[in-house]
């Protein structure tokens, strides 16, 4: 059986959608793994509903989603739909004028809620920003599996500020 749910065209859908709403800004894919954790738990971090339901074992997404993510980078950059620059942070993925349009067009109840939340998650930006402001929040969101998690897991030093060199 087939799931609709992180296939490379939800997971590419999920970085487009977060990408189009801090645009003119890139990301690389270690940004968009922290921000699509936030994206589909948002209510563990103070923000609307989560898209996906609350599970105590969901510090093990990390292990996988770097993978999908890059996925459905790869479906977005083939369709024309988001860019990939290379910055002094590495390499970075920004919407185009093209996945903004696409979006556009896209009208399901779950691309509107994918949007809802990265609207609201565009917000936290400034907020969550700074190393530790991240680990706190990323470390209580996930509970008792933060003690699990050794310190170079949460080390978010060489993410740098989330939007810094962005511009």
């Amino acid at each position: 059986m087939i799931s609709p749910f992180n296939t490379p065209v939800e997971t590419g859908t999920r970085v487009l959608v977060t990408l189009a709403n801090i645009e003119p800004h890139a990301l690389d894919i270690n940004r968009l793994v922290l921000l699509d954790h936030w994206l589909l738990h948002s209510s563990d971090f103070g923000g609307p509903p989560s898209l996906y339901p609350s599970n105590p074992i969901r510090a093990g997404e990390f292990g996988l989603k770097r993978r999908d993510l890059m996925l459905g980078i790869e479906v977005m950059l083939r369709a024309g739909l988001i860019d990939v620059t290379a910055q002094s942070d590495g390499i970075c993925y920004r919407a185009n004028e093209s996945g903004i349009g696409f979006l556009g067009l896209l009208e399901t109840a779950y691309v509107r809620s994918l949007a809802n939340r990265a609207a609201w998650l565009a917000t936290q930006l400034n907020l969550i920003a700074s190393d530790s402001a991240m680990r706190s929040a990323l470390a209580s969101s996930l509970g008792h599996w933060s003690t699990e998690l050794t310190n170079s897991d949460l080390n978010f030093s060489h993410f740098g500020p989330i939007l810094e060199g962005d511009r």
